[in-house]
């Protein structure tokens, strides 16, 4: 049986913009994709408002959801009891680009990941919204980290 895809819509942070419009443009994803502002994730309740407004929009269009978000707020796991939406597997960003096994073995090895997006918003997300400087950056990193990777997904230049 083949899915309608005219009735499908995608809700995504906008941290996989870059690899869903490449995938796009190659014609291997065909449905619509909406995306929200990844700094929501800093404001847990923001980005369930918003969540919830545009997913109550959808729904009322007719439409069946696929979200691609990992567990970025406590209300996550509302959204699994409703049959019109499949929200993808993961935890995070992170464990969503990467396979599980290799995602938790890095994990264990105290590895900062640095993803495309935020490394072109450095400054609003680290300076601006968690309030870190060359001082106490330092050791915030060297605390809960050994190392950093910038994770290349190939679907935009690295800056």
């Amino acid at each position: 049986m083949k899915v309608d895809e005219a009735n499908i819509t995608a809700i995504a942070c906008s941290i996989f913009r870059a690899e869903i419009e490449v995938l796009r443009c190659e014609n291997k994803i065909t449905i619509p994709v909406i995306y929200l502002d990844s700094m929501l994730h800093m404001f847990p309740d923001r980005l369930h408002e918003r969540l919830d407004n545009v997913i109550k929009k959808e729904l009322e269009s007719g439409k069946k959801l696929i979200l691609i978000y990992g567990e970025c707020s406590p209300y996550m796991d509302k959204y699994n009891n409703d049959a019109n939406i499949k929200r993808i597997g993961g935890i995070n960003c992170v464990n969503i680009f990467l396979e599980d096994r290799i995602y938790r073995m890095l994990r264990k090895e105290g590895v900062f990941f640095l993803i495309h997006e935020w490394a072109l918003r450095w400054k609003e997300i680290f300076q601006n919204e968690l309030g870190l400087n060359a001082e106490n950056a330092k050791s915030f990193m060297s605390e809960m980290h050994t190392k950093l990777i910038y994770l290349d997904t190939g679907s935009a230049a690295v800056p």
